[in-house]
Protein backbone atom coordinates (compact mmCIF):
# COMPACT_ATOMS: atom_id res chain seq x y z
CA UNK A 1 0.00 0.00 0.00
CA UNK A 2 2.87 2.37 0.75
CA UNK A 3 4.42 1.72 -2.65
CA UNK A 4 1.16 2.57 -4.38
CA UNK A 5 0.85 5.76 -2.37
CA UNK A 6 4.44 6.73 -3.20
CA UNK A 7 3.82 6.02 -6.88
CA UNK A 8 0.67 8.14 -6.88
CA UNK A 9 2.51 11.00 -5.15
CA UNK A 10 5.34 10.77 -7.70
CA UNK A 11 2.87 10.70 -10.59
CA UNK A 12 1.05 13.75 -9.20
CA UNK A 13 4.36 15.57 -8.67
CA UNK A 14 5.46 14.93 -12.27
CA UNK A 15 2.01 15.86 -13.59
CA UNK A 16 2.08 19.12 -11.63
CA UNK A 17 5.50 20.13 -12.96
CA UNK A 18 4.62 19.10 -16.52
CA UNK A 19 1.51 21.27 -16.25
CA UNK A 20 3.66 24.17 -15.03
CA UNK A 21 6.07 23.58 -17.94
CA UNK A 22 3.25 23.60 -20.49
CA UNK A 23 1.90 26.87 -19.13
CA UNK A 24 5.27 28.60 -18.85
CA UNK A 25 6.49 27.53 -22.28
CA UNK A 26 3.11 27.80 -24.04
CA UNK A 27 3.41 24.20 -25.20
CA UNK A 28 -0.33 23.76 -24.64
CA UNK A 29 -1.13 25.81 -27.77
CA UNK A 30 1.13 23.79 -30.08
CA UNK A 31 0.28 20.96 -32.42
CA UNK A 32 1.14 17.45 -31.18
CA UNK A 33 4.18 17.24 -33.46
CA UNK A 34 5.46 20.61 -32.26
CA UNK A 35 4.89 19.53 -28.65
CA UNK A 36 6.94 16.40 -29.23
CA UNK A 37 9.80 18.38 -30.79
CA UNK A 38 9.86 21.06 -28.08
CA UNK A 39 9.59 18.53 -25.26
CA UNK A 40 12.34 16.39 -26.80
CA UNK A 41 14.64 19.40 -27.10
CA UNK A 42 13.87 20.42 -23.51
CA UNK A 43 14.65 16.92 -22.23
CA UNK A 44 17.86 16.87 -24.27
CA UNK A 45 19.02 20.24 -22.89
CA UNK A 46 18.10 19.28 -19.32
CA UNK A 47 19.94 15.97 -19.70
CA UNK A 48 23.02 17.75 -21.06
CA UNK A 49 23.00 20.18 -18.13
CA UNK A 50 22.66 17.39 -15.57
CA UNK A 51 25.40 15.37 -17.29
CA UNK A 52 27.74 18.35 -17.34
CA UNK A 53 27.04 19.11 -13.69
CA UNK A 54 27.72 15.51 -12.66
CA UNK A 55 30.82 15.24 -14.84
CA UNK A 56 32.55 18.56 -14.29
CA UNK A 57 31.22 20.10 -11.09
CA UNK A 58 32.91 17.74 -8.58
CA UNK A 59 36.34 18.42 -10.09
CA UNK A 60 35.76 22.16 -10.05
CA UNK A 61 34.54 22.07 -6.45
CA UNK A 62 37.67 20.17 -5.42
CA UNK A 63 39.85 22.63 -7.33
CA UNK A 64 38.04 25.56 -5.70
CA UNK A 65 38.52 23.96 -2.28
CA UNK A 66 42.23 23.55 -2.92
CA UNK A 67 42.46 27.18 -4.04
CA UNK A 68 40.66 28.39 -0.93
CA UNK A 69 42.87 26.23 1.27
CA UNK A 70 46.01 27.51 -0.44
CA UNK A 71 44.81 31.11 -0.18
CA UNK A 72 43.99 30.66 3.51
CA UNK A 73 47.50 29.29 4.07
CA UNK A 74 49.08 32.27 2.30
CA UNK A 75 46.93 34.79 4.19
CA UNK A 76 47.61 33.14 7.56
CA UNK A 77 51.35 33.10 6.80
CA UNK A 78 51.18 36.76 5.83
CA UNK A 79 49.29 37.69 9.00
CA UNK A 80 51.78 35.85 11.22
CA UNK A 81 54.76 37.76 9.85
Amino acid sequence: MAVTSAFIRLRDFVAYWYFQWTLASTVYVMEPTEKAIVNTLAVFVLTAIVYAAISYLPGHVIMLGNTVQHTAYIVSSWLES
